[in-house]
Protein backbone atom coordinates (compact mmCIF):
# COMPACT_ATOMS: atom_id res chain seq x y z
CA UNK A 1 0.00 0.00 0.00
CA UNK A 2 2.26 2.25 0.84
CA UNK A 3 4.26 1.33 -2.55
CA UNK A 4 1.12 2.79 -4.48
CA UNK A 5 0.99 5.95 -2.53
CA UNK A 6 4.25 6.94 -3.24
CA UNK A 7 3.73 5.66 -6.97
CA UNK A 8 0.05 8.37 -6.77
CA UNK A 9 2.10 11.45 -4.96
CA UNK A 10 4.90 11.48 -7.91
CA UNK A 11 2.53 10.98 -10.39
CA UNK A 12 0.27 14.01 -8.97
CA UNK A 13 3.68 16.17 -8.48
CA UNK A 14 4.38 15.08 -12.17
CA UNK A 15 1.19 16.73 -13.78
CA UNK A 16 1.45 19.92 -11.36
CA UNK A 17 4.61 20.14 -12.83
CA UNK A 18 3.41 19.60 -16.78
CA UNK A 19 0.72 21.96 -16.02
CA UNK A 20 2.51 24.20 -14.43
CA UNK A 21 1.87 26.85 -11.51
CA UNK A 22 -2.20 27.97 -12.05
CA UNK A 23 -2.82 31.85 -11.80
CA UNK A 24 -5.06 32.75 -10.20
CA UNK A 25 -4.89 36.77 -10.74
CA UNK A 26 -8.08 36.90 -12.40
CA UNK A 27 -10.01 35.72 -9.41
CA UNK A 28 -8.43 38.13 -7.31
CA UNK A 29 -8.69 41.12 -10.08
CA UNK A 30 -12.45 40.11 -10.92
CA UNK A 31 -12.76 40.54 -7.03
CA UNK A 32 -14.06 37.08 -6.01
CA UNK A 33 -10.84 36.63 -3.15
CA UNK A 34 -12.56 39.24 -0.83
CA UNK A 35 -16.41 37.96 -1.71
CA UNK A 36 -17.93 35.79 1.46
CA UNK A 37 -19.26 32.78 1.19
CA UNK A 38 -23.25 33.88 0.70
CA UNK A 39 -21.66 36.94 -2.18
CA UNK A 40 -19.81 34.18 -3.41
CA UNK A 41 -22.41 31.47 -4.35
CA UNK A 42 -24.71 34.51 -5.64
CA UNK A 43 -21.96 35.56 -8.31
CA UNK A 44 -21.91 31.80 -9.73
CA UNK A 45 -25.61 31.79 -9.73
CA UNK A 46 -25.36 35.12 -11.79
CA UNK A 47 -22.28 33.83 -14.33
CA UNK A 48 -24.00 30.89 -14.26
CA UNK A 49 -27.27 32.87 -15.95
CA UNK A 50 -25.54 34.69 -18.25
CA UNK A 51 -23.44 31.99 -19.53
CA UNK A 52 -26.89 30.07 -20.00
CA UNK A 53 -28.28 32.89 -21.72
CA UNK A 54 -25.30 32.95 -23.94
CA UNK A 55 -25.96 29.35 -24.92
CA UNK A 56 -28.06 28.60 -28.16
CA UNK A 57 -30.81 26.46 -28.60
CA UNK A 58 -29.40 23.19 -29.93
CA UNK A 59 -33.88 22.35 -31.05
CA UNK A 60 -34.33 25.78 -32.50
CA UNK A 61 -32.93 24.53 -36.08
CA UNK A 62 -35.22 21.60 -35.53
CA UNK A 63 -37.93 23.44 -34.63
CA UNK A 64 -37.83 25.70 -37.43
CA UNK A 65 -37.69 23.05 -40.07
CA UNK A 66 -40.94 21.59 -38.47
CA UNK A 67 -42.64 25.06 -38.44
CA UNK A 68 -41.05 25.95 -41.93
CA UNK A 69 -42.58 21.97 -43.20
CA UNK A 70 -46.25 23.04 -41.77
CA UNK A 71 -46.63 26.56 -43.24
CA UNK A 72 -45.78 25.26 -46.74
CA UNK A 73 -48.30 22.51 -45.95
CA UNK A 74 -50.69 25.29 -45.18
CA UNK A 75 -49.96 27.44 -48.05
CA UNK A 76 -49.95 24.63 -50.37
CA UNK A 77 -53.73 23.90 -48.64
CA UNK A 78 -54.47 27.55 -49.19
CA UNK A 79 -53.89 27.92 -52.57
CA UNK A 80 -55.61 24.42 -53.59
CA UNK A 81 -58.73 25.56 -51.88
CA UNK A 82 -58.52 29.51 -53.37
CA UNK A 83 -58.12 27.28 -56.61
CA UNK A 84 -61.19 25.14 -55.83
CA UNK A 85 -63.05 28.25 -54.52
CA UNK A 86 -62.27 29.79 -58.14
CA UNK A 87 -63.45 26.92 -60.16
CA UNK A 88 -66.42 26.35 -58.28
CA UNK A 89 -67.61 30.72 -58.37
CA UNK A 90 -66.87 30.24 -62.18
CA UNK A 91 -69.26 27.28 -62.31
CA UNK A 92 -71.80 28.67 -60.22
CA UNK A 93 -71.95 32.09 -62.32
CA UNK A 94 -72.13 30.03 -65.58
CA UNK A 95 -75.18 28.49 -64.05
CA UNK A 96 -77.08 31.29 -62.44
CA UNK A 97 -76.30 33.41 -65.86
CA UNK A 98 -78.01 29.63 -67.82
CA UNK A 99 -80.99 29.97 -65.02
CA UNK A 100 -81.48 33.76 -65.30
CA UNK A 101 -81.63 33.44 -69.06
CA UNK A 102 -84.14 30.28 -68.80
CA UNK A 103 -86.16 32.33 -66.16
CA UNK A 104 -86.37 35.64 -68.21
CA UNK A 105 -87.00 33.79 -71.40
CA UNK A 106 -89.86 31.67 -69.93
CA UNK A 107 -91.19 34.91 -67.83
CA UNK A 108 -91.37 37.68 -70.95
CA UNK A 109 -93.25 34.61 -72.71
CA UNK A 110 -95.73 34.03 -70.06
CA UNK A 111 -96.26 37.62 -69.18
CA UNK A 112 -97.00 38.50 -72.59
CA UNK A 113 -99.76 36.13 -72.86
CA UNK A 114 -101.43 35.53 -70.01
CA UNK A 115 -103.63 38.51 -70.21
CA UNK A 116 -105.25 37.15 -73.20
CA UNK A 117 -105.66 34.17 -72.37
CA UNK A 118 -107.34 35.40 -69.45
CA UNK A 119 -109.24 37.39 -71.55
CA UNK A 120 -110.49 34.59 -73.43
CA UNK A 121 -111.75 32.27 -70.61
CA UNK A 122 -113.27 35.67 -69.14
CA UNK A 123 -115.22 37.29 -72.02
CA UNK A 124 -118.90 37.20 -73.09
CA UNK A 125 -121.43 38.64 -75.22
CA UNK A 126 -122.03 41.49 -71.73
CA UNK A 127 -118.33 41.62 -71.30
CA UNK A 128 -116.48 41.25 -74.61
CA UNK A 129 -113.28 42.32 -73.45
CA UNK A 130 -113.27 39.81 -70.52
CA UNK A 131 -110.72 40.54 -67.55
CA UNK A 132 -107.17 41.36 -67.28
CA UNK A 133 -104.70 39.39 -65.74
CA UNK A 134 -100.59 40.44 -64.85
CA UNK A 135 -97.41 38.71 -63.39
CA UNK A 136 -94.56 41.34 -61.86
CA UNK A 137 -91.72 40.34 -60.66
CA UNK A 138 -90.81 41.45 -56.85
CA UNK A 139 -87.41 41.70 -57.66
CA UNK A 140 -86.52 42.69 -61.52
CA UNK A 141 -82.86 42.54 -60.60
CA UNK A 142 -82.58 39.35 -58.99
CA UNK A 143 -85.72 37.37 -59.39
CA UNK A 144 -84.66 34.31 -57.40
CA UNK A 145 -84.72 36.66 -54.34
CA UNK A 146 -88.31 37.22 -54.63
CA UNK A 147 -91.33 36.18 -55.74
CA UNK A 148 -93.87 36.73 -58.49
CA UNK A 149 -97.00 38.19 -57.93
CA UNK A 150 -100.07 36.81 -60.03
CA UNK A 151 -103.40 39.51 -60.24
CA UNK A 152 -106.51 38.32 -61.93
CA UNK A 153 -109.35 40.79 -62.20
CA UNK A 154 -112.42 39.57 -63.48
CA UNK A 155 -114.46 41.15 -65.38
CA UNK A 156 -116.60 43.99 -63.81
CA UNK A 157 -114.69 43.26 -60.68
CA UNK A 158 -112.65 45.92 -58.73
CA UNK A 159 -108.69 45.04 -57.98
CA UNK A 160 -108.13 42.50 -55.31
CA UNK A 161 -105.67 40.14 -54.27
CA UNK A 162 -105.58 36.36 -55.40
CA UNK A 163 -106.89 34.48 -51.76
CA UNK A 164 -109.39 36.82 -52.02
CA UNK A 165 -111.34 36.07 -55.16
CA UNK A 166 -113.94 32.88 -55.33
CA UNK A 167 -113.16 28.99 -56.18
CA UNK A 168 -114.92 29.82 -59.84
CA UNK A 169 -111.97 33.20 -60.04
CA UNK A 170 -109.14 30.98 -58.55
CA UNK A 171 -109.61 28.27 -60.84
CA UNK A 172 -109.98 30.31 -64.10
CA UNK A 173 -106.73 32.50 -63.23
CA UNK A 174 -105.22 29.07 -62.78
CA UNK A 175 -105.89 27.35 -66.22
CA UNK A 176 -104.67 30.79 -67.52
CA UNK A 177 -101.45 30.51 -65.92
CA UNK A 178 -101.46 26.87 -67.03
CA UNK A 179 -102.08 27.69 -70.39
CA UNK A 180 -99.76 30.45 -70.40
CA UNK A 181 -96.94 28.56 -69.41
CA UNK A 182 -98.32 25.35 -72.16
CA UNK A 183 -97.49 28.66 -74.87
CA UNK A 184 -93.70 28.96 -73.92
CA UNK A 185 -93.22 25.19 -73.85
CA UNK A 186 -96.21 23.33 -74.94
CA UNK A 187 -96.98 19.98 -73.59
CA UNK A 188 -98.91 17.20 -75.66
CA UNK A 189 -100.83 15.97 -72.88
CA UNK A 190 -102.72 16.96 -69.80
CA UNK A 191 -105.01 15.43 -67.61
CA UNK A 192 -107.49 17.72 -65.84
CA UNK A 193 -108.94 16.45 -62.20
CA UNK A 194 -112.31 18.16 -61.65
CA UNK A 195 -111.31 21.50 -62.41
CA UNK A 196 -114.87 22.30 -63.13
CA UNK A 197 -115.72 21.89 -59.42
CA UNK A 198 -116.11 25.34 -58.58
CA UNK A 199 -117.46 27.00 -61.80
CA UNK A 200 -120.82 27.77 -62.41
CA UNK A 201 -122.45 26.90 -65.74
CA UNK A 202 -121.38 30.25 -67.26
CA UNK A 203 -117.86 29.55 -66.37
CA UNK A 204 -118.06 25.48 -67.26
CA UNK A 205 -119.16 26.55 -70.90
CA UNK A 206 -116.48 29.12 -71.35
CA UNK A 207 -114.13 26.56 -70.07
CA UNK A 208 -114.97 23.76 -71.95
CA UNK A 209 -115.28 25.67 -75.27
CA UNK A 210 -111.70 26.85 -74.51
CA UNK A 211 -110.36 23.21 -74.27
CA UNK A 212 -112.39 21.99 -77.05
CA UNK A 213 -110.26 24.44 -79.02
CA UNK A 214 -107.10 23.93 -77.93
CA UNK A 215 -107.78 20.52 -78.17
CA UNK A 216 -108.14 19.90 -81.73
CA UNK A 217 -104.82 22.42 -82.58
CA UNK A 218 -101.41 21.22 -79.94
CA UNK A 219 -102.37 18.93 -77.52
CA UNK A 220 -104.95 15.88 -76.18
CA UNK A 221 -106.82 17.04 -72.80
CA UNK A 222 -108.38 14.02 -70.66
CA UNK A 223 -111.06 15.94 -68.16
CA UNK A 224 -112.31 14.14 -64.87
CA UNK A 225 -116.05 15.89 -64.57
CA UNK A 226 -119.18 14.98 -63.53
CA UNK A 227 -120.88 18.09 -65.27
CA UNK A 228 -122.61 16.67 -68.60
CA UNK A 229 -122.25 20.19 -69.75
CA UNK A 230 -118.41 19.78 -69.74
CA UNK A 231 -117.74 16.11 -71.02
CA UNK A 232 -120.67 16.28 -73.61
CA UNK A 233 -118.12 18.39 -75.96
CA UNK A 234 -115.23 15.55 -75.92
CA UNK A 235 -114.87 13.82 -78.57
CA UNK A 236 -114.67 10.29 -76.53
CA UNK A 237 -115.86 9.26 -72.76
CA UNK A 238 -114.73 6.54 -70.91
CA UNK A 239 -116.71 6.04 -67.56
CA UNK A 240 -115.65 3.75 -64.87
CA UNK A 241 -117.91 1.95 -63.07
CA UNK A 242 -118.15 -1.12 -60.31
CA UNK A 243 -119.32 -4.10 -61.36
CA UNK A 244 -120.93 -6.30 -58.06
CA UNK A 245 -120.75 -9.52 -59.87
CA UNK A 246 -116.96 -9.34 -60.29
CA UNK A 247 -116.49 -6.66 -57.13
CA UNK A 248 -114.10 -4.43 -59.39
CA UNK A 249 -114.06 -1.31 -61.10
CA UNK A 250 -114.90 -1.72 -64.83
CA UNK A 251 -114.64 0.84 -67.47
CA UNK A 252 -117.53 1.82 -70.63
CA UNK A 253 -116.18 3.92 -73.65
CA UNK A 254 -118.09 5.91 -76.29
CA UNK A 255 -116.40 7.59 -78.97
CA UNK A 256 -118.91 10.47 -79.89
CA UNK A 257 -117.32 11.70 -82.64
CA UNK A 258 -118.85 8.93 -84.45
CA UNK A 259 -122.49 10.41 -83.94
CA UNK A 260 -121.06 13.72 -85.83
CA UNK A 261 -122.43 12.49 -89.26
CA UNK A 262 -125.85 12.04 -87.74
CA UNK A 263 -126.09 14.84 -85.66
CA UNK A 264 -124.93 16.60 -89.08
CA UNK A 265 -127.95 15.18 -90.48
CA UNK A 266 -130.45 15.28 -88.41
CA UNK A 267 -129.68 19.34 -88.71
CA UNK A 268 -130.12 18.86 -92.40
CA UNK A 269 -133.08 17.84 -92.45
Amino acid sequence: VSGMSRASSKNAKKNQKEMGDIDYSIIESRGFKSLSMKAYQEKIISLKAEIDAMQPNTHAEKHLKQVSERLTSTVDAFNAAKTKHHDCAEKFEVVREKRLSLFGECYKVVAAKINGIYKDLTKSALHPDGGTAHLTLQDDAEPFLGGITYTAMPPSKRFRDMDQLSGGEKTIAALALIFALHAYRPSPFYIMDEIDAALDKVNVAKVSNYIQAMSHSDFQCIVISLKDQFYSKADSLIGVHRDAGSKRSKTLTLRLTDFDDDESAATKE
